[in-house]
């Protein structure tokens, strides 16, 4: 039956190429197995002018040879496109050119690995040595590795080289667009023109395929470079590719429109700061293995120093790194001097031209929907349910990716999966997601199948990702290869092993299981927790864990139960009056503890719709994403509020009335700006703790504001002597302990010191944080107990940085004086201000070297030193300890 299968599906191709192809072949006759020379298998490396090149060399080399095709990895996640590439024994290949990180790096090294296994066994393989669709009329390959690799790896390997010419003009090109095609939209369009023009009346392309063996000058011991260059001759032995454009029609003259490339933009070298030049110069040479003076401003990164897109990569990691230079395509890093323009920020990238966010007309449901409500239920997972039997076929939430979901269409996502999720080892499970749909449904998938979800901050470093493994004991970490594949820049390191992806979990979903989740979701409540074996879960079983930020030290576990979350969102719902036709926007991160409870979960459980973005700092998509989603209520941290409102107009505003700030302090220019944007819009400002599930404070809306709000229902606050723990009066400042149903036990790993305390007879969770309580139950926060600084809604622990440097010290060669302190760090914040962190040395040290220290040492993708400051001695106080105070007033006086 295979076989049979197998022979339709080649005929089908074959013909489907000859109603749109006039094929000829140079060279293909001469090619058998017995004339070629080693003993491995076979390399077939060709050139690629367009997506449909695949399908035409598989179609002429399919017998006798069946070569196995190298393919970006997107294709596997389309449909149908997968099923053909699984057909042939296709293997996929991560792309580096839109993002680079750890994950991928592993994927590559497996690559490699199964095709070296598959040359061993002499099977055969097609293989494009420039890794990408051709860009222009001439084939680049530039400094791409792979080939090379495979060749030194593999030497018993024979090699046949292909040139296809005449597809250049192709809708399959790059050629119309400037862009790679569409698959799928451009195979339907070239349907409709094969019926248009009655199947085989069809204007036919000339296309022209010529291959040979390798010959006797082909550099099989070359370098990198000697090797590419070799192969862009044979490809380009005729020179460009002329233009070719073929009619659409064979009754009239209809052909397409040719993409102009824009004039590229123009950098004056003279305009590039020297120090940036020598900087980039020197990161240049470390990534090329040469030193600066080798490096001249007009090289070609491939072309000329040979860098693959891995190096590139590396680039476009110093870039943001070094000067905050985000969102540069790695095609667009050609020259040294490009480079040099994008780190002095003369030169900006390519707009991104991502699909539209949703439809002119979003949230497409009927009348009447149900009323908002706080969620009802002991459990979260059963507050789910109810809600979405509650609500049904109305709609839920929605993103560009999984469009609008209703909340029967949520359920039963969640009951499919959760069987899936069932057979995954251990009884925690990693989720590691943006906000989403999709991080929605694992969540409500992974309570039901009785497992707790642990989310997973992929910003930590490896360092302390590791940790997380190591703290939480998972074993499996759910994540989506769409995110992956976007994740810049990012080290994995701990996770990148476990890592299963949901696209895997889904295809691997058969029609028996499918049916048996639709039976299943149309039960009530009561009956599918019953079903899951969850009848007997209680308020306080777990029902998430949580991470730390992990800057002191390493990251701590923080276990909230049901108890934690239902109360807190139960209690805030008295505060914030939330309205049937409201709708949220989702962007925090689901490992943030405000992402979690609020801007997640807290929508579903209620009936309130919600629109999810991914990234918190894109203020451009997110405004776009208001005007689109007709957004009420905008819920996030105000550093990433700020950038929202620099962008957003007044007409993308206008529907906004409510914007909800956390995770740290709201500036007054955020309330001004807000005023600006829409008269009519409130900033309510809230104080929180991922230990308090996690509000504990809130402005309520329609009444002055102040600090950082009042004490919520069924929560406790009172203010102590931090020494002492006596309480003091209202309105003095003291430590902020708090108590109630949204505290947490404990953390995760026992070994940590406990952070309650007794006081009345009462056990109090302290919160590390300085403050004053009124008459009214409003709390002032005046600073912090611990030496932390908060940035981008993280805790940075300065003497974890300390530590760090300290155990670095030996091997970068740094003079440390072993009886007097040789480093102090110390931060200075300024409301509205990003936190500034400084590190005082008595020794020479780069600021560069600092930063790449900490990074190294797996520190958060956010502990940046600021400035270095040498000086003779490190200030002592009477007990011998550092004098930061007399650091900090000397950061003031300068």
């Amino acid at each position: 039956m295979k076989t049979i299968f197998s022979c339709f599906f080649y005929l089908s191709m074959r013909l489907g190429l000859f109603l749109r192809y006039r094929i000829t072949t140079k060279g293909l006759d001469e090619l058998r197995k017995e004339v070629f020379k080693k003993p491995g298998g076979t390399l077939f490396l060709a050139n690629h002018p367009a997506e449909i090149d695949p399908c035409i060399l598989l179609v002429l080399f399919w017998y006798p040879f069946r070569p196995h095709p190298v393919a970006i990895d997107y294709l596997f996640h389309m449909k149908f496109i997968r099923y053909f590439l699984d057909w042939v024994g296709a293997l996929p290949i991560p792309n580096f050119e839109q993002s680079s990180n750890s994950y991928k790096r592993k994927q590559i090294d497996e690559v490699y690995e199964n095709i070296f296994d598959l040359l061993r066994k002499k099977e055969n393989l097609l293989i494009y040595p420039s890794g990408a669709l051709k860009r222009g009329a001439s084939e680049v390959i530039g400094g791409a590795s792979g080939v090379h690799q495979i060749l030194q790896s593999a030497p018993d390997t024979n090699v046949v080289l292909i040139r296809t010419t005449g597809l250049w003009g192709s809708s399959f090109s790059r050629a119309l667009t400037g862009k790679t095609p569409k698959i799928g939209k451009t195979f339907f369009a070239a349907f409709k023109i094969i019926l248009k023009n009655l199947i085989f009346f069809s204007p036919r392309r000339e296309v022209t395929v010529e291959c040979e063996q390798a010959s006797d000058d082909f550099p099989w011991k070359g370098s990198r470079l000697e090797l590419n260059q070799y192969l862009e001759q044979w490809f380009n032995r005729d020179g460009p590719e002329p233009l070719k454009l073929v009619s659409y029609s064979s009754w009239k003259k209809e052909l397409p429109k040719v993409y102009q490339k824009p004039e590229a933009e123009k950098v004056a070298y003279e305009a590039i700061p020297e120090s940036v030049r020598k900087a980039v110069l020197e990161e240049i040479a470390e990534v090329a293995g040469l030193t600066p003076d080798k490096i001249q401003p007009t090289q070609d990164l491939a072309l000329d120093l040979g860098l693959d897109s891995l190096d590139q990569a590396q680039l476009s990691f110093f870039l943001k790194e070094s000067y905050g230079v985000t969102n540069v395509p790695q095609t667009e890093l050609t020259t040294v001097e490009c480079v040099m323009a994008f780190a002095a920020h003369l030169k900006k990238g390519e707009a991104n031209d991502e699909d539209e966010l949703v439809e002119e007309r979003a949230w497409s449901e009927g009348e009447g929907r149900p009323h908002v409500h706080p969620p009802e239920g002991k459990t979260v997972i059963e507050a789910f349910l109810n809600s979405t039997f509650r609500m049904d076929g109305y709609l839920a939430c929605a993103d560009a990716i999984s469009g609008e979901v209703s909340y029967k269409k949520l359920r039963l996502g969640a009951i499919l999966l959760a069987d899936s999720i069932k057979q995954l080892p251990g009884e925690r499970i990693g989720i590691m997601l943006p906000a989403s749909v999709a991080v929605n449904v694992l969540i409500f998938a992974t309570m039901l199948a009785g497992k707790v979800p642990v989310m997973i901050n992929w910003t930590l470093g490896a360092r302390n990702l590791k940790a997380v493994v190591d703290k939480s004991g998972i074993q499996t970490t759910i994540s989506s290869w769409n995110f992956l594949n976007k994740l810049e820049n990012v080290e994995l390191n701990g996770v990148d092993e476990q890592i299963v992806l949901i696209e895997d979990i889904r295809r691997k979903l058969g029609l028996r299981q499918k049916i048996k989740a639709i039976r299943l979701a149309r039960k009530s409540p009561q009956a599918i927790l019953k079903k899951f074996g969850l009848s007997k879960v209680g308020e306080d079983d777990p029902a998430v864990i949580l991470f730390t930020s992990g800057t002191e030290n390493l990251p701590k576990g923080v276990q909230l139960s049901n108890r934690n979350l239902l109360y807190n969102q139960r209690g805030a719902y008295e505060y914030v009056s939330l309205r049937d036709k409201d709708i949220l926007l989702g962007v925090l991160p689901p490992f943030h503890s405000f992402g979690f409870s609020i801007t997640c979960i807290l929508p579903i459980l209620s009936g309130l719709r919600v629109a999810f973005l991914p990234n918190p700092t894109d203020g451009k998509r997110m405004a776009k994403g208001i005007d689109k989603w007709k957004v009420t209520m905008v819920c996030s941290a105000p550093t990433f509020l700020k950038n929202l409102m620099r962008i957003a107009t007044p007409d993308q505003f206008k529907t906004v009335r409510l914007v909800v700030a956390g995770a740290e302090k709201a500036p007054q220019e955020l309330f001004d700006k807000v005023a600006e944007l829409n008269p009519n819009s409130i900033v309510i400002e809230g104080y929180g703790i991922t230990e308090c599930a996690p509000v504990l404070t809130i402005n309520p809306p329609n009444k002055k504001r102040k600090g950082v709000g009042k004490v919520l229902p069924n929560i406790e606050l009172i203010v102590v002597h931090p020494e002492t723990f006596e309480p003091v009066p209202l309105g003095k400042d003291g430590l902020i302990l708090a108590r109630g149903p949204n505290i947490f036990h404990g953390y995760l790993d026992p070994t940590i010191q406990s952070p309650f305390l007794e006081v009345g007879g009462k056990s109090w969770y302290q919160t590390g944080d300085i403050g004053s309580l009124d008459e009214e139950g409003y709390l002032t926060l005046s600073g912090r107990l611990k030496r932390f600084v908060k940035i981008g809604g993280e805790m940075i622990s300065l003497v974890a940085i300390e530590e760090t440097l300290l155990e670095a010290a030996p091997s970068k060669g740094w003079r440390i004086d072993p009886d007097l302190p040789s480093l102090a760090v110390t931060a200075v914040e300024e409301e509205g201000k990003k936190g500034q962190i400084y590190l005082f040395t008595i020794f020479p040290v780069t600021l560069e070297e600092v930063n790449q220290t900490l990074k190294e040492k797996g520190m958060s993708n956010l502990v940046k030193v600021t400035a270095v400051k040498q000086q003779p001695f490190i200030p002592l106080l009477g007990t011998g300890k550092t004098d930061y105070r007399a650091l900090s007033e000397k950061l003031k006086t300068e």
